[in-house]
């Protein structure tokens, strides 16, 4: 993704918005090793906790954010 370009760093954390790679749910498959901040419409609980015990966060955008992208 980062070969894209939809990828950035801050810090220790890399930043990236599914929305703009065509993803609108993070389901909790998978390994988290290091902070990420991920920007998508939905996201499970399972894939939330995930990512906030490897000391990152998902930012939910409001409903009208989120039917502006779509």
């Amino acid at each position: 993704m980062s070969e894209q370009g939809k990828t950035k760093s801050a810090g220790n954390r890399i930043e990236i918005d599914l929305g703009q790679i065509g993803y609108t749910k993070l389901l909790g498959r998978g390994n988290v090793t290091q902070p990420l901040r991920i920007t998508v419409a939905q996201c499970t609980e399972k894939a939330a906790i995930k990512i906030s015990q490897a000391g990152g966060e998902v930012v939910l955008p409001k409903p009208a954010e989120a039917s502006k992208e779509g």
